[in-house]
């Protein structure tokens, strides 16, 4: 598919591909640009810029996402499936965009000197890297964590806007992921919310009741929280789940990384 760069006004997305008939083409919209080579000068924006255009060429590599005839077979509105198909969709596109981005042979090295008892900025510094924002970083870290972690991104009015992300390991502490449509009281995010002068912050063995209920379950592990503002758009948490009350953040018993950089499980 053809590359463009167009000031597209009535449309908020950084980057979008757009259909004529048979004729497909990527945009990059440009209204959102004040350099020559058509992105932002402006860090947030770039990066928004970068991602939705790395995640519009997954569309059009990915062989289903470009088998017109089998989207519309997918996407029709008779197909029952179709609303949970098109999550699955963009999905997908996410992970390429991610990958392209930051390979995971490039992110792996990076890693090996990650400080997982300073998420928040360990993540940020893996942006400024790549050039992705937190958010994307973020997401990525927590896929790759060797313990039960997840995070959740909540927008200004502390509503969960997408599905929590989480790494392979949290299904072994048999805990449902928290529905919330808002953000839970005692949380240290919600905390945040409420103060205003505050951008980051990070609390230490929190009651996993506070994020998972009171039920049996919730009564055997201890979580640690880190919890940022992303300026006026909303708040990121992460969560670190463990049984082990004094676990330091560097290590945990599903692995992390030990004195020599290397992985330990």
């Amino acid at each position: 598919w053809p590359l463009f760069f167009e000031a597209l006004d009535n449309e908020k997305s950084a980057a979008t591909t757009l259909m004529d008939g048979d004729y497909i083409r990527i945009v990059v919209n440009t209204k959102y640009s004040d350099n020559a080579d058509g992105f932002s000068s402006d860090p947030s924006l770039r990066r928004r810029q970068r991602f939705s255009l790395a995640h519009e060429i997954g569309h059009a590599c990915l062989n289903s996402h470009r088998d017109y005839g089998l989207q519309k077979l997918l996407t029709d509105a008779d197909n029952p499936h179709r609303g949970r198909y098109k999550l699955l969709r963009e999905a997908q596109a996410n992970e390429f965009a991610a990958e392209l981005l930051f390979p995971q042979p490039l992110l792996d090295a990076k890693m090996k000197q990650f400080r997982w008892d300073d998420v928040i900025n360990g993540a940020a510094e893996i942006g400024e890297t790549f050039d992705v924002s937190l958010t994307v970083a973020l997401k990525r870290i927590t896929k790759m964590a060797q313990f039960a972690a997840l995070m959740f991104s909540f927008d200004s009015n502390g509503t969960a806007q997408q599905r929590a992300v989480t790494s392979k390991y949290f299904s072994d502490t048999g805990l449902s992921l928290p529905s919330g449509a808002s953000l839970p009281n005692g949380s240290l995010v919600g905390k945040l919310a409420g103060d205003p002068s505050c951008r980051v912050s990070t609390m230490r063995n929190m009651n996993a009741s506070i994020w998972f209920g009171s039920g049996p379950k919730a009564q055997g592990f201890k979580l640690q929280e880190w919890a940022y503002r992303i300026g006026t758009y909303g708040y990121l948490s992460f969560l670190a789940i463990n049984e082990d009350e004094d676990w330091s953040g560097t290590r945990s018993t599903r692995g992390g990384y030990d004195d020599d950089d290397d992985w330990v499980s």
